[in-house]
């Protein structure tokens, strides 16, 4: 799901809407997530696992929440704005960023490691959906109605959508991090991601 490369930042199992939704499937629980991980990062995770024995059975069910297409490979930064005065964060991505080339890479790794998995797998991302529409309007459609794609509301991403319920105090660690979603905004999340699940049975 998210993801960046050092242990003590393994994203915590409780309280996020993976074990939500786990518990909602009756499926034990295994949260692979970095904090601050970018898609290449998430892919080359879940891709280790692939092609590890055993690992991934053919019973399991592997959801991944797709990131935000601006998070770069090898870094926990993010392009908020006390970070761009970072030299190297502000020449990246003046120069070598692309959401065009970004938003393809997200959708091969997708489609590579849906090609892979012998289980069930949905997939999910957070970026807003005016943003991949304005990019590729035609690519973006074929990721919606994939049949394996999941979502919290049928017009808006994961982001947009906790967002839209204007409920700050609760839904957020803190009132001015709107990234960040509280236990109560993942359950929101989870109960959302089942029903689609369901309706796709």
């Amino acid at each position: 799901m998210r993801g960046r490369a050092e242990p003590g930042l393994l994203f915590q199992d409780e309280g996020s809407f993976g074990k939500a939704l786990a518990d909602k499937l009756n499926l034990n629980s295994k949260n692979n997530s970095w904090v601050g991980a970018s898609n290449f990062l998430i892919f080359k995770l879940v891709m280790d696992d692939i092609n590890k024995s055993n690992v991934i059975k053919d019973t399991d069910t592997v959801m991944i929440q797709w990131t935000h297409i601006d998070r770069a490979y090898g870094t926990t930064v993010h392009p908020l704005p006390y970070l761009m005065n970072d030299p190297i964060v502000k020449t990246y991505y003046e120069n070598f960023h692309d959401d065009l080339q970004s938003f393809y890479q997200l959708v091969c790794f997708n489609n590579y490691i849906k090609s892979k998995l012998k289980c069930k797998y949905y997939f999910s991302f957070v970026d807003s959906f005016k943003t991949f529409k304005k990019i590729d309007e035609i690519l973006f459609n074929e990721l919606i109605n994939d049949s394996n794609f999941i979502q919290v509301h049928e017009h808006m991403s994961v982001g947009e959508y906790i967002r839209s319920l204007n409920d700050d105090n609760n839904l957020y660690y803190y009132p001015w991090d709107m990234n960040h979603f509280s236990p109560k905004a993942h359950s929101i999340i989870a109960q959302n991601y089942y029903n689609c699940i369901c309706n796709k049975q």
